[in-house]
């Protein structure tokens, strides 16, 4: 790819961004210039060129490792591409849409050019020039400029009737308008990683063109004793792609993650030559341009995405979960499922239902909200929820809860995402976070949370804490109290209740002659057995599942 200055009487601007590009050394001056860039001609014979210091530059032939005939030295065919400076300034590894300078903390962006340039392309294709064409593609190499790096891509096109003149990128033969264009992408850099798509965009600015042939068209035919460059009587097929796209992509870099939009230009090009008169070869060569970023959002930490590429592979919103991110959640997607997941964390979408309440560490936004693609109930997502064990207070896993648009998600019954969502599994590690298991068909809002009973009493005939009640050893008492409505009958935590001396000093607590049990209005009652040989003063400690405490005070006498 080389960059041809312009005469340096060119009009001028007064744009900063032209100052620095001039600063920089990669214009003579202030003016509007043209950038050149390679279409692919690579593997055909070429005449003798003359190299950018001016040198002669031989042609020749090479081998391509299959016993095909190529060209050692090969001149590409250039597209021009021109531009006006104030709009778009495409100069490689050049800032554009003015100079940005990215500390280390700033969230990461396209703020400079990304340059993709490889013969390894492969293209299947479904060719109709007098109907609707089909081709799908997939590309590797090294990309180059703010991230650089290696490159994957794949994607595919589709072409309408091809009875438009084409360009150099087509050897003059017919194109016909792209009807879509869709790719995707990834770019693995020292500087970061950049996962995204491209699609095609019908609003090309009216100040780029290229001379490679008409903007959004491409080929898929087959030519016949047809002229390539100095190859005669080549005959075989054509693959081709001139495409303005947007793009859209999530990049995690040391500043953080962003996701960014913006325009890039690309080529899809190969040629399969079966007959000519240096015999066959293949000739191929994907070219990407990622030249002006258009939005840069953050992505907030605690927050992610992906574009799903089909491999199942899980991705998550942190590395584990810690005091300041507590709640961290890890999705594994179907196999085979391809398409767009984010999950933004934001504020809570409201309160609890009655008997919960929502983990929110302070200043920290509780909900996940989750977009994507719908699954289906036997291969679902299968999302994973880690609760930091700060947040927990004690609370044992089985009591951690979570929620769907507001409503508790109930336990797996069956197979897949029955029903749908549901929980199938809680544990803990050994560092005492709780992980939550979640099966389910579809996204939305979620939060996780626990129990929560506002508990109440003990009521009379007991006098409230502190007061003593006097009563005597190895009799029954009753211990009434209050959970803000009816919760089931397991409602202590393991190994409540408890007996303390006044002083704090553990005793054997006796029996309770029955589990708490509901009495209506939200109350229950404990039989409580008192301990035959113990006298003095005494607390009885109910602690409940969602960690509420309540005391009755007893003198034994």
């Amino acid at each position: 790819m080389t960059v041809s200055r312009p005469p340096c009487t060119m009009t001028t601007s007064s744009s900063a961004a032209v100052d620095a590009v001039v600063a920089a050394g990669l214009l003579c001056s202030r003016s509007t210039y043209r950038l050149l860039w390679p279409e692919v001609s690579r593997g055909f014979p070429v005449p003798d060129a003359t190299r950018s210091d001016g040198s002669a530059r031989p042609g020749g032939m090479r081998g391509d490792g299959g016993g095909r005939a190529r060209p050692r030295r090969i001149q590409r065919k250039h597209h021009r591409l021109t531009a006006r400076l104030g709009t778009v300034i495409p100069v490689v590894m050049t800032v554009l849409s003015g100079v940005h300078v990215a500390s280390a903390a700033a969230p990461p962006s396209i703020s400079t050019q990304i340059m993709i340039d490889t013969d390894s392309v492969d293209t299947d294709e479904l060719c109709d020039p007098g109907g609707i064409s089909t081709v799908s593609f997939t590309a590797s190499g090294t990309a180059t400029g703010t991230y650089s790096g290696p490159f994957t891509a794949s994607g595919s096109y589709q072409i309408g009737p091809q009875v438009m003149p084409g360009g150099s990128s087509s050897n003059e033969l017919a194109v016909g308008p792209l009807l879509s264009f869709d790719e995707t992408f990834s770019i693995d850099s020292p500087a970061g990683t950049i996962r995204g798509t491209t699609t095609l965009k019908a609003d090309v600015p009216a100040d780029f063109s290229t001379s490679g042939g008409p903007i959004n068209s491409g080929a898929c035919s087959s030519f016949a004793d047809h002229t390539l460059s100095q190859v005669t009587g080549a005959s075989g097929t054509l693959n081709l792609a001139l495409a303005y796209v947007a793009y859209d992509a999530t990049i995690t870099g040391p500043g953080g993650k962003s996701q960014v939009t913006g325009d890039s230009f690309m080529q899809v090009n190969q040629q399969h030559v079966q007959d000519s008169s240096v015999g066959p070869f293949v000739a191929g060569e994907f070219f990407e341009l990622f030249y002006r970023a258009l939005t840069t959002t953050p992505i907030a930490v605690g927050s992610v995405d992906v574009e799903l590429d089909g491999s199942g592979a899980p991705f998550s919103t942190g590395d584990e979960a810690t005091p300041d991110l507590p709640v961290v959640l890890t999705i594994d997607p179907p196999d085979g499922m391809t398409g767009h997941v984010s999950a933004t964390r934001q504020p809570s979408g409201g309160p609890a239902p009655a008997g919960y309440a929502l983990f929110a560490a302070d200043g920290v936004d509780s909900a996940l909200a989750i977009e994507g693609p719908n699954a289906t109930t036997a291969d679902p997502y299968v999302m994973t929820f880690a609760v930091d064990a700060t947040l927990l207070d004690g609370i044992a896993p089985q009591d951690v809860q979570v929620f769907r648009n507001g409503a508790a998600v109930a336990d797996c019954t069956g197979t897949g995402a029955t029903p749908d969502p549901c929980v199938s599994n809680r544990s803990v590690t050994a560092d005492g976070d709780a992980v939550l298991t979640v099966r389910t068909s579809r996204f939305s809002t979620w939060e996780v949370g626990r129990l929560e009973y506002t508990a109440s009493g003990p009521f009379a005939p007991l006098r409230a804490y502190p007061q003593p009640n006097r009563v005597k050893p190895g009799s029954i008492v009753p211990v009434r109290f209050g959970l803000s409505g009816a919760r089931g009958s397991d409602v202590l935590a393991a190994g409540y209740p408890k007996l303390i001396t006044c002083a704090g000093t553990p005793v054997a607590v006796g029996a309770s002659v029955l589990a708490p049990i509901p009495v209506g209005r939200g109350q229950y009652l404990l039989l409580w057995a008192t301990p035959r040989r113990a006298s003095g003063c005494h607390d009885l400690v109910l602690r409940f599942r969602d960690g509420d405490e309540l005391r009755a005070r007893f003198d034994l006498r």
